[in-house]
């Protein structure tokens, strides 16, 4: 649940609160009668004392809501309402909208949806919770109405790879509905892919049979049918079973010819294929079936990435097939594939990235982990093997890109190309950066993505090289122009909590920075910002923690992560691991001098320090004490002050 005022969000503290302003929301413009509320929120007490706890919780929502609440929230003696006017509900509009036509209209709409409804608020009250069940089942059936009709619209306008990402999410929420699973094999015989959809029609059965104890509709079988007749006709023969369960070889199954080459989508596609048991145990199955499965959700969260559903990949479980055939079946350019094996107490889960057009290896590795909590070792996995796959997809199409000449490339790809020199982090990779993010804007101005990279950036630029402040307003303008287009961007949160931070409105960088954070949390570069907001924010040793995982979940991280842990510990006082961190920099600026002058002369070391003192001043001659305090807005005086006293020992001009 979330709340806005104006821009702002507000943080209901109170759990009594939230559910009263849900309720509420949920029937907004009603007239709800006091004692109804009195008997949903605080059943178990008497009458005296729920009227009590109303009247206490409207209290505490009006201060919260702020002067104008008045204007929202109606009491009247006995009941209470939530005004129409001046108020937006999401739910409202995901009601409204499988009666419009549009694609853009209900894509919109389909982005209200992220979750349960009112995700984790029980409140362990009976009427409460009965009405929340009750919604939660209403606002689900107009999701998948809402769906329903997106693919509709989607393959009216021959966007088939779109309207195939929503059916699967349509059958992810609800896989009962064989109409949805219907559409869906219909939707791949368009594009060719008879063996996805006949993967499609197997798991249709197999949910019917297994849950339902029923047989598709006769329609369905009709459907069947005529997917293999055409592909009978196309050349192609069905998928052969291996002997051995979760064994793959090279030798062609799907297909008797290699394919000739699809157009892949312009962002990079992927399948996650089930990862194979190759323990004795068969009760290990649940591990690699739920590695295989959190992998497929975790990529999900990189919105850039075309990730193919579950019920699609697992249809090529326990078959032996070529890589290139399976991404032919599924329409994507990458595959990932692994097997786990567990040997006593340790298990060994090993993975590997299969570009499909070139039946090559992109990135292999393995991981051996001691078994203590099992779901703990299976969470770190996943944290670990999404970071670097999805590092890997962007290096190898970035490389893919530099043979291309700059006016044949996509907003995508310039996107691409500006992420790529931004991790390079100097003024001219910044400068080229800028070039492609603009380029982006020009080729699609509604690309979110972009708007926030080129955010990202003047926060940067005006952190580091000192341009004119303005850009720091320009960088909090652009993040907004961003969030307008897509509240839900990662990049464009990011960027608006960075350029908070260093204009010191701390709240407001704690928002976005976290919220960055919690819309993808497998994103390095996310965690990267935040641990530096808490260094700023009296947190720093927990934000050298939070440094040290982005370290280890992606191992091809830019070097210039080392500085933000060296940092972190530099304030936690941490002078020697600051030193060491700071060491593993490959380009040496005169922060870093200075950074290193100061942690020497913490320690007494006062030859090493009086050394960099000398390296940062040939650098830049004009570096003054005054002047580099102006660049950490620490929320704290005290702390900057503590920070500083190295520089002043090391003999720093002040």
């Amino acid at each position: 649940m979330e709340v806005h005022l104006r821009g702002t969000a507000l943080p209901l503290a109170a759990r009594k609160s939230r559910a009263l302003l849900a309720y509420l929301a949920l029937r907004r413009g009603a007239q709800v009668p006091r004692q109804t509320l009195m008997g949903l929120l605080w059943g178990s007490r008497s009458e005296e004392q729920a009227r009590a706890s109303l009247r206490q919780t409207l209290s505490a929502l009006r201060r919260e809501l702020g002067p104008h609440s008045e204007d929202w929230l109606l009491t009247p003696q006995d009941s209470v309402t939530l005004a129409i006017t001046g108020v937006w509900v999401d739910t409202d509009a995901l009601d409204d909208a499988p009666h419009q036509s549009s694609a853009a209209t209900l894509q919109a709409a389909a982005a209200l949806f992220r979750g349960e409804l009112l995700e984790g608020l029980a409140l362990n009250e009976p009427g409460f919770d009965q009405w929340l069940w009750s919604e939660r089942e209403r606002v689900r059936s107009h999701m998948l109405r809402v769906w329903a009709a997106l693919v509709a619209a989607l393959e009216q306008d021959k966007r088939i790879e779109e309207a195939i990402t929503y059916a699967a999410k349509a059958l992810a929420l609800d896989p009962f509905q064989e109409g949805m699973h219907r559409l869906l094999m219909g939707l791949y015989l368009q594009q060719g892919r008879h063996d996805a959809a006949l993967a499609q029609f197997e798991q249709c059965r197999r949910t019917l049979a297994e849950q339902l104890h029923a047989t598709p509709e006769q329609a369905t079988l009709d459907l069947m049918a005529e997917v293999k007749e055409r592909r009978q006709h196309s050349g192609a023969r069905e998928p052969r079973q291996s002997g051995t369960a979760g064994v793959r070889d090279s030798s062609p199954a799907i297909v008797q010819t290699p394919p000739a080459e699809p157009a892949p989508p312009e962002h990079p596609s992927i399948a996650v294929l089930p990862f194979t048991n190759m323990s004795a145990d068969p009760e290990q199955e649940f591990f690699s079936d739920g590695i295989s499965e959190d992998l497929i959700t975790e990529l999900g969260r990189y919105r850039e990435l075309f990730v193919i559903a579950r019920n699609s990949s697992f249809a090529f479980k326990h078959t032996v097939a070529d890589s290139r055939a399976v991404g032919q079946a599924l329409g994507v350019r990458y595959l990932l594939e692994g097997s786990v094996r567990k040997m006593g107490n340790r298990i060994r889960v090993t993975a590997q990235l299969v570009d499909t057009l070139q039946a090559s290896q992109v990135w292999a590795d393995r991981y051996d982990r001691e078994v203590t909590d099992l779901f703990e070792l299976q969470d770190e996995l996943t944290r670990s093997i999404v970071s670097t796959v999805k590092g890997r997809v962007d290096a190898t199409v970035v490389e893919r890109m530099a043979r291309k000449p700059m006016g044949n490339l996509s907003a995508y790809e310039c996107v691409l190309r500006g992420q790529a020199l931004v991790h390079q982090f100097t003024p001219e990779s910044l400068g080229q950066a800028r070039a492609h993010l603009e380029a982006a804007i020009a080729l699609d101005p509604g690309m979110a993505r972009a708007h926030g990279w080129l955010a990202y950036v003047d926060a940067y630029e005006n952190l580091y090289w000192k341009v004119p402040s303005a850009t720091l307003d320009r960088a909090s303008h652009r993040a907004q122009q961003g969030l307008a287009l897509d509240a839900n961007d990662n990049r464009c949160h990011l960027a608006l909590g960075l350029a908070s931070l260093f204009q010191n409105a701390f709240e407001k960088a704690d928002h976005h920075l976290h919220r960055a954070a919690a819309l993808n949390p497998n994103d390095d570069l996310s965690m990267i910002e935040l641990a530096r907001f808490q260094m700023y924010t009296n947190e720093a040793l927990e934000g050298a923690e939070l440094v040290r995982r982005a370290l280890r979940q992606n191992p091809y991280h830019p070097n210039w992560y080392w500085n933000v842990l060296a940092r972190c510990l530099h304030t936690a006082q941490q002078y020697q691991a600051a030193i060491a961190a700071l060491e593993k920099l490959e380009t040496l600026h005169y922060w870093h001098h200075g950074y290193l002058g100061a942690c020497h002369a913490e320690l007494g070391q006062m030859d090493l320090a009086k050394k960099h003192v000398a390296c940062a001043l040939a650098t830049k001659p004009d570096f003054s004490i005054a002047r580099f305090k102006l660049d950490h807005p620490y929320r704290d005086s005290r702390v900057l002050e503590t920070f500083f006293q190295g520089y002043y020992k090391a003999g720093f001009p002040d």
